[in-house]
């Protein structure tokens, strides 16, 4: 990238981001300057369908930068990134609703899933259609 197009996002604090690199990234610039392609640009991306390793849970480290990034985008361009992610953010809890509304002990809550996977499902079809309709594409599948 140009000077003039890199994109920088703050820590909050001001303070380095190193702290924040893990192995998986450094594992892939690894392998991107192995392969001779460590001055193109990579993205790791900020969301996931599924809690690694079979865990119930997963930290969301980072969202203050990813925050500072939407932040700085405007007009079309913010709404491309929005939709990109919030697409991605429903395919997950459609995941999780899914998985609720079968195992789930209470009628109830079992409702409520099931609920979830239709607004869901609702909601990433419209974010779909107008991420297209601005000449957007989604994120690829993780």
């Amino acid at each position: 990238m140009s000077g003039s197009q890199q994109r920088s996002v703050a820590f909050p604090s001001g303070g380095s981001l190193a702290l924040l690199t893990d192995l998986y990234q450094l594992t892939m610039a690894c392998g991107y300057w192995k392969a001779g392609t460590a001055d193109r640009e990579a993205v790791f991306h900020l969301t996931f369908r599924r809690a690694p390793f079979g865990g119930g849970y997963a930290i969301a480290a980072g969202i203050e930068p990813a925050m500072a990034y939407l932040r700085g985008l405007s007009g079309k361009a913010f709404d491309v990134e929005f939709l990109r992610l919030m697409i991605r953010h429903h395919q997950g809890g459609k995941d999780m609703a899914e998985y609720g509304a079968e195992h789930a002990a209470l009628p109830a809550v079992r409702d409520l899933a099931r609920s979830i996977v239709q607004s869901q499902t609702a909601e990433t079809t419209l974010m779909a259609q107008m991420l297209t309709d601005r000449g957007g594409t989604p994120l690829p599948t993780p």
